[in-house]
Formats: C-alpha cells, sequence, structure tokens
C-alpha cells in the first residue's frame, strides 16, 4: 500500500494517506519504493561498462547502440537535479547517487570541459566545411 500511496504523492495527489515525514522514515530504513529496483541496477551496470569502454560515463540521451540506457542516465540526471534541489523523495537514494558518483556520473551534461570540446569540434567542422551549419546527424560526430 505504501508503494501505490507514493505514486499517487509523487503525481501531486498530498492527501493519498502519506506524508513526507512518513516518506522520508522509509526512505531512512532503506524501503525499497519500486519492485524494479533490479532494473536500476541493469541499467547501472551498462553504465559502467559504457563508462569501461569509453572512459565517462556520459552516455548521449539517444544513444544507438542502446537507447534504454541513454534515456535511463537522463532520468538519473533529472532525479540527480531534483535531489539536490532539496526534492528528498525524488526517486533517487542516496546510495545510488553515490554508485553514480563513483564511476564520474555527471548530473549535469552543461559543464565547461563538455562546451569547450564541442566548441572546438565546431571550430574544426567550420574550417573544414566553411560554415558552421552542423547536419543533425553529422557522421563524424554522433554524440
Amino acid at each position: 500500500k505504501q508503494r501505490t500511496k507514493y505514486k499517487k504523492f509523487q503525481k501531486g495527489n498530498l492527501s493519498c494517506g502519506l506524508t513526507i515525514e512518513e516518506i522520508q522514515n522509509l526512505n531512512n530504513i532503506g524501503f525499497v519504493w519500486s519492485i524494479f529496483t533490479n532494473d536500476w541496477k541493469i541499467r547501472y551496470d551498462e553504465l559502467v561498462s559504457y563508462a569501461t569502454e569509453f572512459g565517462n560515463a556520459n552516455v548521449p540521451q539517444s544513444f544507438p547502440q542502446n537507447p534504454p540506457l541513454g534515456y535511463w542516465v537522463a532520468k538519473q540526471r533529472a532525479k540527480y537535479k531534483m535531489f539536490q534541489n532539496g526534492n528528498k523523495v525524488c526517486g533517487i537514494t542516496t546510495e545510488q547517487i553515490q554508485l553514480l558518483n563513483s564511476i564520474g556520473f555527471e548530473s549535469s551534461r552543461c559543464t565547461t570541459e563538455i562546451w569547450n570540446a564541442r566548441y572546438d569540434e565546431l571550430i574544426s567542422y567550420a574550417t573544414e566545411f566553411g560554415n558552421t551549419n552542423v547536419p543533425k546527424n553529422f557522421p563524424q560526430n554522433p554524440l
């Protein structure tokens, strides 16, 4: 029943019979809100494999080799950001955040380093093609 009430709470139904304090108390004892937590572990393991292969955990949202992983990573970033903004019932746990951080997960893709790398790629494109109108599916930079 707690999981059902929690889903209603997440959708904005504050009269669902579950208070923020009760949610926090359940979180404190490690209550599992989703019976699909094994899915989280599966995707996390895929992310670890990605990080090992590519040297980072920055899976693009549209990742053709594994579209569910790209979507999952985007959702983790959104949940992580909500957690950082004080929403402790956003669907991500402190332990999950620690696991993500341990492999270099970036909660925001808009870091200076990434921006600078993309800027350098744009300069290279402009030098080669004489303009900055990069096609959406430019094959030399699928990310």
